[in-house]
């Protein structure tokens, strides 16, 4: 089944896009209702290649499913789908009247609308099962407008009677004001919830204006004035543009989100209402990702305190200087737990461009390390990709999958290629030994790696040594009015004024179990001293021998 199809204006327009030449011809469109036109019609973003997708009686609001390929709007007292071709029509009655304004959950799979006859808000699985009332205040509210902010659990709606913007749980429960004060008659929500901001309509005689507000109802703007009869809103946030439909004008209109540049972009509608936005979804770049360039196994050590240094592989057809640092995260591949953004010191490690990994692909890790092309470095700590990653409930020994995700600087979104971790078991052999500091996090190098292959880290942290091995340690690089001033072992300074202090670690730590040996890295900070204290447990260790 498909919606009829009406002529523009009464000229054949010719046939429907399907959603594979909505992708060739652009990455985002326009679609609207048009009430009395009895239309649902689309256009490219500037107005352009005006078409009508399908008939519908009296349509009002709109919504669109780019990953499902559908498009939702409403009838009088009925919820309608299709195909965003107008083909494969469906139609969902309720028991209700005067539905206008509609929203999707399509990760949740749901759908959102009001009804302002009777005061509600409505909620249904997106193939109209399960509808439910989730707000009832008959004769007390008129709803005209709802947007999701889905990540925050939360729907937004307007109520013209009692002017005011709420906000509510997405199964609406407790609700609470957020915009009461400098608003008058709204209807049509959107969201910016990256900028914080909500958008409104406003249609009365003083006020026909676009408007916006903070989140929590602060700093009430005005986006466009002047308007006619602005009813539906929507948002696009890569253009920086807001979009409207305009009853008194019948049209469709736009401006930037800060109010500048404002046109109509289609004219010669007959009362347009509802307004979306179809983005169809870019397929991420698919990268190299390198665990431990250069070492195999990927051995991780939960207890470690230290960070997991991975690459994001350059390669002759990909630079890696195009990534968005700030956009990357670690996850893992099965969706568990949350993501991780790279540890960016001082303290510590921080990400930069280096030639240190080569792209591998089998069932395995390996150790082959520079290739020639420039790698992006991160370094992701430790305590956190186990907290977030929820690693502590697995097994020692586990094999975890783990990938990096993020965008490019042009905003291009990108994934990678799985890498895996090797879960060990904490503590160690002979020559464990503690590193703890009274500065808080302090980053202390460490050379070479240890038995579980790691190697600096925040103290406090441990690491566990074969006897007779040559380890140097290294002062961090202090903030500013700290220096370093000398390391002391023993109750004696060694190295002073050297940020590296080298010894090794001897003895048999069945034998030597009871023996501590004092650390110290004294640093200097507004005229005073502040020790850094390591105690070698296990083992001894003698200074200076390199």
């Amino acid at each position: 089944m498909r919606c009829e199809r009406k002529p523009l204006y009464g000229t054949i327009v010719g046939l429907v896009l399907g959603l594979s030449a909505l992708i060739a011809r652009a990455d985002m469109e326009l679609f609207w209702t048009d009430y009395y036109g009895n239309a649902i019609q689309r256009a490219n973003l500037d107005g352009t290649d005006v078409e009508t997708v399908c008939w519908s009686l009296a349509p009002s609001g709109i919504a669109l499913d780019a990953v499902g390929e559908k498009m939702y709007w409403l009838e009088p007292g009925r919820v309608r789908r299709a195909d965003l071709d107008g083909t494969n029509a469906q139609t969902f009655p309720y028991s209700g009247a005067s539905s206008q304004f509609i929203a999707l959950d399509v990760a949740g799979g749901k759908m959102y609308w009001t009804e302002s006859r009777y005061d509600r808000i409505w909620r249904a699985n997106l193939d109209g099962s399960g509808m439910e009332v989730l707000v009832d205040l008959p004769g007390d509210s008129t709803f005209r407008g709802i947007a999701l902010d889905v990540a925050a659990g939360k729907m937004y709606f307007a109520d013209s009677t009692r002017n005011r913007i709420q906000r509510a749980n997405l199964d609406g429960s407790e609700i609470e004001d957020v915009v009461t004060t400098g608003i008058s008659v709204p209807r049509g929500l959107a969201l910016d919830v990256a900028a914080g901001k909500v958008y409104w309509a406003e249609s009365v005689s003083t006020l026909r204006s676009i408007r916006r507000a903070n989140l929590d109802g602060s700093n009430v703007e005005d986006v466009v004035t002047g308007l006619g009869t602005p009813s539906g809103l929507a948002l696009d946030l890569t253009g920086r543009k807001v979009y409207w439909s305009d009853r008194l004008t019948d049209s469709i209109g736009r401006a930037d989100l800060d109010g500048g540049n404002v046109e109509q972009i289609v004219t010669g509608l007959d009362r347009p209402d509802g307004v979306a936005i179809l983005a169809v979804p870019v397929p991420p770049l698919l990268l190299e990702l390198d665990i431990k360039p250069g070492s195999c196994p990927n051995s991780f050590n939960r207890k470690s305190r230290g960070a997991l240094h991975t690459a994001v592989c350059g390669t002759e057809t990909f630079d890696v200087t195009a990534i968005d640092i700030a956009s990357v995260r670690l996850l893992r591949a099965d969706g568990v737990g949350g993501q991780v953004a790279p540890h960016e010191g001082p303290p510590g490690p921080h990400s930069f461009f280096d030639d240190v990994a080569t792209p591998y692909h089998g069932e395995s890790c390996h150790e082959l390390g520079a290739d020639g092309i420039v790698d992006l470095q991160m370094h992701f700590k430790n305590e956190t990709v186990t907290t977030v990653l929820e690693l502590d409930a697995l097994a020692p020994g586990a094999l975890v999958e783990l990938v990096i995700n993020g965008s490019l600087l042009d905003d291009t979104p990108f994934t990678t290629e799985t890498d895996s971790i090797r879960l060990v078991p904490p503590g160690g052999p002979p020559g464990l030994v503690a590193v703890s500091s009274t500065i808080p996090d302090v980053w202390i190098d460490a050379y070479p790696l240890d038995l579980q292959l790691d190697d600096g880290g925040f103290a406090d942290f441990e690491r566990s040594y074969p006897q007779s091995t040559m380890v140097t340690y290294v002062a961090p690089r202090m903030a500013d009015g700290v220096r370093f001033a000398y390391w002391q072992i023993d109750g004696q300074s060694q190295a002073r004024g050297q940020a590296a202090v080298g010894f090794e670690v001897v003895g048999d730590v069945m034998e030597a179990a009871a023996t501590y040996r004092n650390l110290v890295v004294e640093s200097v900070q507004d005229g005073g001293a502040e020790a850094v204290n390591m105690e070698p447990i296990g083992g001894t260790m003698q200074p200076g021998r390199r």
